[in-house]
């Protein structure tokens, strides 16, 4: 069990309202204003050798324990260092899981094969009685009964829906738009339908105020916003995306009161033209070679779209931190994920 001097940690008024201060910049930043210094991200989440598959209990413990011991990091008030708990079951490959897909691992790693039914006949997942959808549950439950209030908790990796139909059937997907675009729109109905009640189900378990998606890290949101992975979308126009896509990903953002981020860590610039028409659409994570577009969406976008700008020396070529404030008039509109 948990000791007692983590979790006074861990409820410290002072260290929920040092978190409540960068909450409450986040907001003022979503709501258009001009703050007045640079908004830095680097969230701490915890850690543990505990098998989340088999104790989450003991991992949540764990994990708390070890935030505890870096519980006073949310006191810079330069960088905001929101605590988190967070385990991606599966990796990635989560709802792969949920709909069946079988999955190889290599300790955190994993690949998985395509589904082989024909596209048009996925198999509705009956969560009521899915395996990997009650460990997932088992260990979000943990979280939430764990009684400490400072650190927010995450969702797995639930994925959007082209992205997911994409990971499910791979090249046969881009096939169907031309060979079987019923099919695709059925499945991708059903994928959608899916990922919503397990987006609805996070919503109503987790605490508002300890709430966030996946990768909290480098993608914390002010409260009532969702997200979604649009990596795939690298892979299509955006025609087809307009014709096939955009209903489906606005029915998870609506999920959300106020809309939602996408993640992108590739080409998908082509896609602007509808994002920045689509209301429910509030911010960007642009990751790899999408921060090297960072130019194009903050000029592109809408004025009260949100930029989160990742920086990594292996992938981002061109877009320094001090180009992105260059580029974004010394931090408008701008997350820079320090």
């Amino acid at each position: 069990m948990m000791t007692q001097d983590v979790i006074h940690i861990l409820n410290d008024p002072d260290l929920i309202k040092a978190r409540e201060y960068h909450m409450d910049r986040l907001e003022r930043l979503y709501r258009g204003e001009t703050l007045e210094s640079p908004f830095y991200l680097r969230g701490i989440i915890g850690e543990s050798n505990a098998d989340a598959y088999k104790e989450p209990e003991k991992w949540v413990e764990e994990s708390l324990t070890n935030l505890s011991e870096h519980a006073e990091e949310i006191l810079d008030r330069k960088v905001f260092h929101p605590l988190g708990l967070e385990k991606w079951l599966y990796g990635v490959h989560f709802t792969d899981r949920v709909f069946g897909s079988e999955l190889y691992s290599d300790g955190e790693l994993f690949w998985k094969n395509g589904l082989k039914n024909k596209i048009g006949e996925l198999p509705v997942p009956d969560l009521c009685h899915n395996e990997t959808w009650k460990m997932a549950q088992e260990l979000t439950l943990a979280m939430v009964n764990s009684g400490v209030k400072l650190p927010f908790f995450t969702t797995q990796v639930l994925g959007e829906p082209w992205n997911q139909l994409f990971n499910l059937y791979k090249e046969e997907a881009l096939v169907a738009f031309y060979e079987n675009p019923d099919g695709l729109r059925r499945d991708l109905s059903v994928v959608t339908d899916t990922l919503v009640q397990m987006h609805e189900w996070y919503l109503k378990t987790i605490p508002e105020e300890q709430f966030q998606n996946v990768c909290m890290a480098v993608r914390c949101q002010p409260r009532g916003y969702g997200q979604m992975c649009g990596c795939s979308t690298h892979l299509i126009s955006g025609e087809l995306y307009k014709e096939f896509i955009e209903e489906f990903d606005d029915r998870i953002f609506s999920v959300y009161k106020k809309g939602g981020m996408y993640h992108l860590c590739g080409n998908h610039t082509q896609h602007l033209p509808y994002w920045s028409k689509d209301p429910l659409v509030k911010a960007f994570q642009v990751n790899g070679p999408a921060t090297d577009q960072l130019k194009t969406y903050y000029e592109k976008g809408r004025k009260d779209q949100i930029l989160y700008v990742y920086f990594n020396e292996e992938t981002t070529r061109e877009v320094t931190e001090e180009k992105a404030l260059e580029i974004t008039e010394g931090g408008k509109r701008c997350v820079l994920l320090w």
